[in-house]
């Protein structure tokens, strides 16, 4: 079974301190989730109408 999880995030005011949580919490936090086979991590998205909320 796959399982997706999306989430989507404002554009931060300390986009350094986000990603340094991010990576320091974050991602520790999912690696302990039973079962979990892989994870990945997708930036700079751009939106296919409207402007750049996230």
């Amino acid at each position: 079974m796959t399982v997706r999880f999306i989430a989507l995030y404002e554009i931060p005011a300390a986009p350094a301190a986000f990603d340094r949580h991010y990576y320091d919490v974050h991602i520790p936090l999912a690696r302990r989730l039973p079962g979990l086979r892989r994870y990945t991590i997708g930036g700079d998205l751009v939106a296919v109408r409207g402007g750049f909320p996230y």
